[in-house]
């Protein structure tokens, strides 16, 4: 006779018990709910990016080169100048979650106002030009506080999870929104407005149909939508609700007037790794825009639209790549791969064409930003947390780093015309021998993001 299949007494209890954290944290149910998490956090850069791709577009199309070079570096200045400032005052902020929701919400304000002036100013003046550099400063004030905003609230809530690589992937999340962002503000800016007989109120006798006044025109108003979204999710920003209603408690107040910014700034610069990783993400930076302008060469018999259709699905790749990675090899182990196979594929790129062009261009311009935007981010947070310095901080310091490398690309992009790959792969070389030697001289770890003691190797 068989035995008698008899349950187990838990089984049969009606007593749940809440699962543990680290157990929670690696189901795919976690992943997918931290993925939507992020994901609502950073929802602000679709629209910041956005109005960003239009008037970057604009200022290429300009003829005067001088203008156009103070165009599209006014943007990424701005960003580099305010990072450093913004980071320094947020150190002081006795609640950092009302701090951050405060600049994310002005920075928003300051965006729709930015978006507003575009339809009045190709409305009522031909120098549009003129002003597209002021507009596209203060859009790099606005955009450098919104990532260091919504960035810094999907940190908090990755550390939540108490593991790195929910890290990498709120940012691979952050990364996916801004292109995708990109990518509607380059169509929008590209699209044949008026040209087949619609949107007539937006034509005058000095704005024709068809012409840029009224593709700007369009292109703002439709943005204003996107604004206003994104605005009402910087003022449901996650966090603690009750800190938010309460006034800070007089312990917190004086834990706030005990930082010193300039301490904290030094203590930073201070850790080895964090130099070494703000040097290496400097490095990265240069070898991706060069990687980015020799892409360009491939892409061009593509089209605009192909292009950046193969950007976002290789994008996705990379996305889903970067955790595992970071899990396995660990954040300086995968930043030196990543900064390897810069460089390789810069040194190949001349002897490339055809189909393998295009599978080049797809990987230059999708899977090795989101390495470089991800990784180096991972690294500074994660030093800052093991020694107990403000993350918020250390986000802006890497922010303010990968802005320094657009302006300074903007800078040398002209002396080094037809020299991109051996300048590219010499930048990735450098950065890899630097990540080694990180690898060897690093005394965190593993650390997870958590901890606050590192771990001797």
């Amino acid at each position: 006779m068989a035995p008698k299949i008899r349950l187990p007494a838990a089984a049969l209890s009606n007593r749940w018990e809440e699962p543990h954290q680290d157990d929670c944290c690696d189901t795919a149910c976690r992943a997918s709910t931290f993925s939507l998490t992020a994901a609502h956090s950073t929802g602000g850069l679709l629209a910041i990016s956005m109005i960003s791709a239009i008037l970057q577009e604009q200022s290429q199309s300009d003829a005067d080169p001088n203008r156009r070079s103070l165009g599209l570096l006014a943007q990424p200045l701005a960003a580099f100048a305010v990072l450093p400032c913004l980071g320094t005052l947020l150190v002081k902020a006795p609640d950092v979650v009302k701090a951050l929701r405060l600049l994310c919400s002005s920075a928003f304000v300051l965006c729709l106002l930015v978006d507003l002036m575009l339809p009045s100013l190709f409305m009522t003046t031909h120098k549009v030009s003129d002003a597209l550099p002021v507009l596209s400063m203060l859009l790099g004030f606005c955009e450098g506080g919104v990532k260091l905003a919504l960035l810094s609230v999907c940190e908090n809530q990755a550390v939540k999870c108490n593991e790195a690589t929910r890290l990498a992937e709120g940012f691979a999340v952050a990364y996916l929104l801004n292109l995708w962002g990109k990518s509607l503000g380059v169509a929008m800016a590209l699209a044949p407005w008026g040209k087949n007989g619609y949107f007539t109120n937006f034509t005058s006798e000095k704005c024709v149909a068809g012409s840029t006044c009224m593709r700007m025109q369009i292109c703002g108003l439709l943005c204003i939508p996107f604004q206003l979204i994104a605005l009402v999710l910087a003022l449901r920003l996650p966090g603690d609700r009750k800190r938010w209603r309460n006034s800070p408690s007089a312990k917190v107040q004086e834990e706030a007037e005990e930082r010193n910014a300039e301490n904290e700034l030094d203590e930073l610069f201070q850790d080895p790794g964090t130099n070494l990783a703000l040097v290496s993400s400097l490095l990265c930076g240069i070898a991706l825009l060069c990687a980015r302008e020799r892409a360009k060469v491939f892409s061009t018999p593509l089209g605009r639209s192909e292009a950046w259709n193969g950007r976002l699905l290789s994008s996705l790749l990379a996305a889903a790549m970067v955790p595992r990675l970071l899990r396995s090899l660990g954040a300086f182990g995968a930043w030196l791969v990543a900064a390897v196979l810069t460089a390789a594929m810069l040194l190949v790129s001349p002897m490339v064409a055809g189909l393998w062009g295009e599978v080049w261009a797809a990987l230059a311009t999708g899977v090795l930003p989101l390495f470089f935007f991800a990784l180096p981010l991972v690294v500074l947070l994660r030093r800052a947390r093991a020694r107990n310095r403000v993350p918020t901080l250390a986000l802006a310091l890497g922010l303010a780093t990968q802005k320094g490398a657009l302006v300074l690309w903007n800078l040398i992009e002209s002396f080094v015309v037809g020299l991109e790959p051996w300048l590219g792969a010499l930048c990735g070389i450098w950065a890899a021998v630097l990540c080694s030697r990180a690898l060897v001289c690093d005394r965190d770890g593993q650390l997870p993001m958590g901890s606050s003691t590192p771990a001797t190797v």
